[in-house]
This record gives structure tokens, sequence and C-alpha cells, in this order.
């Protein structure tokens, strides 16, 4: 089959069914690309150095792009050509260190300085010995995934959760140290975190999140190709971990970014009407009591928003996170709430409150601005919003009451 590749059309190649197959390029003569069943994609050339046939790796996609492959095929042909071709490497090397290389270097340098549990970690990154003769540039995603996955399978998920935590130190490790300039994440952490972040100032946030708190977390930003363009921090507290029952981690993030952004032209009487960010779903929340008590006893402030700092100004995505995360630890100390709450945590405890009173699900669905409805239907829904939540969030006023 030969076509005129595109992103677009790269993106769009199914897996293969039962044999991998390919795709010619109209534009580059020999490029083509081979599809898997796994629908993993490679780029290679076609050349005929001294007359024999010979099929050159240029590398993955999207790791390896469509400029970037045609330009080295077309090198590549201008050597044969030119009788300079021998035999090209299938993927560049960017770095000559290999897994089995770094991984005593990591131990003695990083490891046994900053942790005390570094045998551990050192006997959990041999269960990578098999890639131990791979250059550290050229070690995948789906190759770390082969290890954990037969870790699993011998019935030990939780070495697999520690054997993916050391994997990513190392190789985190290796990038700041120059050796795996070609590393996904090289550019951020080397050298812009996003375009509101220097690369210094997101790993020492991760860092103080790390040793402050034992986790550290960052939303991946990535371009139409997979390729890595932002990290942006998020405060521990606002991520769930969950375990499946694969042995597998989930992480599930609570952003409280629309009731931070609420202003006060949104208040009409005693309704606050929004829209759930997330879903695109208008909310409208009835100022009952308990809302009305807690807006009261804020305190006074000109900002635009509804809520504010104690200095009078907006609240910061981070800002409030930290907050919440050291008001949630008092209650902890205090005993009122157990630990482990969150944000999302709240959210059901509503939703559970109101279910376990008889309501439908229908109801606290609108309450929390759970399903976006369609536009034929927004305005005559919206007329009577207001009303119907109304109902819902007095009767948890009366159940919170009760209990």
């Amino acid at each position: 089959m030969k076509q005129m590749l595109t992103t677009k059309s790269l993106d769009a190649m199914p897996p293969a069914t039962a044999k991998r197959y390919e795709v010619r390029d109209q534009k580059v003569n020999g490029l083509h690309v081979r599809v898997s069943t796994t629908g993993a994609k490679v780029f290679y050339t076609m050349v005929r150095p001294n007359g024999s046939r010979r099929r050159v790796k240029i590398g993955p996609y999207p790791v390896v792009s469509l400029a970037d492959a045609r330009r080295r095929a077309m090198e590549i042909a201008r050597d044969v050509e030119l009788g300079e071709f021998e035999k090209t490497p299938e993927v560049p090397e960017a770095s000559t260190d290999t897994l089995g290389e770094m991984i005593p270097k990591f131990i003695e340098l990083h490891a046994k300085p900053n942790t005390k549990d570094w045998k551990r970690t050192e006997s959990v990154l041999h269960k990578f010995d098999g890639l131990k003769d791979r250059p550290i540039d050229l070690i995948r995603r789906q190759d770390v995934s082969k290890v954990l996955d037969g870790i699993i399978a011998n019935g030990t998920p939780t070495r697999a959760n520690r054997a993916l935590s050391a994997i990513k130190k190392l190789m985190n490790w290796c990038v700041m140290r120059e050796r795996a300039t070609s590393h996904p994440l090289h550019g951020v952490l080397h050298d812009q975190f996003n375009p509101q972040m220097t690369a210094f100032e997101g790993r020492e946030f991760l860092l103080v999140s790390l040793l402050t708190m034992g986790n550290a977390f960052a939303r991946i930003e990535t371009n139409m190709r997979g390729q890595v363009i932002g990290l942006y921090p998020l405060h521990p507290s606002t991520v769930t971990v969950e375990k499946l029952d694969t042995g597998r981690l989930r992480y599930r993030l609570t952003d409280p970014s629309d009731a931070l952004k609420l202003t006060r032209n949104q208040i009409e009487g005693d309704t606050i009407w929004g829209v759930r960010g997330k879903t695109e779903h208008e909310v409208a929340i009835p100022i009952g009591p308990t809302l009305q008590a807690a807006l009261d006893a804020a305190p006074a402030h000109d900002a635009v928003t509804i809520l504010a700092t104690s200095t009078g100004t907006p609240w910061t995505y981070n800002g409030f996170s930290t907050v919440w995360h050291r008001f949630k630890k008092k209650l902890e100390a205090e005993g009122i709430v157990e630990p482990g709450l969150t944000l999302k945590g709240l959210r059901h405890t509503v939703a559970t409150t109101l279910r376990e009173a008889g309501l439908e699900e229908r109801q606290i669905a609108d309450l929390l601005g759970q399903k976006t409805p369609s536009m034929a239907r927004h305005y005559s829904r919206s007329a009577n919003l207001a009303d119907r939540n109304r109902i819902t969030m007095e009767t948890l006023e009366q159940e919170n009451e009760r209990r």
C-alpha cells in the first residue's frame, strides 16, 4: 500500500489484525512504516547498496517524527549513491551507557547517600537485568512493561510497583546527569518544565513535595506526536492513588479549580451558578444555612472571586492545596476525620448521604454536575434546575442535622 504519509494518517493507522502491514510513502522513495498487531509503528527505508536490497530501520513513531524519518531516509539514500553507505545503525544512539553500567553508579552516587533502604532499591533494579546490555536511551516504556508484567505474573504485584518506582528514579537521575539526552522527559526536566516554570523551579517543587509529603506528581502534556512538551506539578493532596486488582496503581486528580474560580457575579439571589469544568455541565448550588454560615464566617475581602485567601487575594491552585493539606492534617490529629480524606472523598460523601436519604440519582447528579446535558435541553433544564437543587440541598441539610 502506498500513500502520502502525514502525521494525521500515521495516528489513524489501526493495529494489524493478524500480520503486520506496511504503508509506503509517496513523497520519499523507499521510506515506509510498519504497523504491528500491538499498534506500534516503525519507520524503515529500502535501499540497494552494491546492488542488493537492504531494509534499514530508522526508528519508532512518534519518537521519530515523520519529518525526521524523511530526512533520515534521504540521507541514507544519498550515502548509498555516493558509496559511503556501509551499515547504518538501526536507531541512533545518544548514549553509550547501558542500564547495567548505570545501576551501580546510581546506587553509589544517589541511592546510598540519600536513602536508607538502598539495598532494596538495588535488589528490585536487578529485576531489569534482561535489559542490562541496552543503552539507557534505547529503553522504552514497552520494555519496562514486559518486565513488570513478568513480576506480576509471578504473584508479586507489590514488587512490580517497587520496581517501577526504582526504574523511574534511575531514569530521571540519568536525565539530570546528561546520560539519557534522548529520554522523553529530558527536555522538560533539563530545559523548561512548562511556559510558566523553569526546569530548576519544577524540580525543586517536586523535590519539596517528595520530602515533605512523601509523594510528587505532575500532569504530563504532550503534543500531537506524543512527545512530552510540559510538566505541570500537582499538589500531592489533590491526587488519590488507587490499587487495581492487577496490582497496578491508578492516579485520580481532584481539581478544586472550579470552586476557586467562582466570582461574586455568579451569585443570583440564593443560588450560586457555575459550570463544572470536567463535564461542562451547568451547576446550580442553592445557598443553604450551612453554606451561608461558612460564607459569613469567611474574612471580608475585595477579591472578585467568592473565595479568597486571608490577605484578600484569589486562591491559586497550589496555595489552596497546601492550606487544605495542613487543615486536613489538623483534623486528623484531633481525631475529627480519618486519615486519607480527599476532596473527591467529600463529594462522594455528599452523594452517598443523599442516596441513603432516598433521593434519585438524577437529582444527585444535577447537584454535583456529573452529566453534560444536550444543547437542545439546556435552557429547559436550566429553568427549574435551581428549584430542584434547592430541594436536594434541603434534604442534605436535614440529613446532616439528623446525623
